[in-house]
């Protein structure tokens, strides 16, 4: 074998906090997932809110129907448009 010995003692001494450093961000980061999926929910809802507060209807954010690909996927006309 060639190389040190000392290695055989500073690769374990790095690597085990490091391991448990990179498992802590995972664990971390899996305990918090709203930092991105939640977010435009959030903004639409204060959005909302602040229209409300000002007696306003809010735009709500939608899809269009070709960028859904969906085809049929527009919602059914209510009674009351008749």
């Amino acid at each position: 074998m060639t190389g040190s010995n000392a290695v055989l003692i500073v690769v374990p001494i790095v690597m085990l906090p490091a391991l448990a450093l990179w498992l802590g961000l995972v664990m971390y980061a899996g305990n918090h997932p709203e930092w991105r999926a939640h977010r435009l929910a959030r903004e639409a809802a204060a959005q909302q809110q602040a229209a409300a507060a000002a007696g306003e209807q809010a735009a709500v954010p939608t899809r269009h129907k070709a960028a859904s690909g969906v085809a049929g996927s527009e919602a059914p006309a209510s009674p009351r448009a008749a």
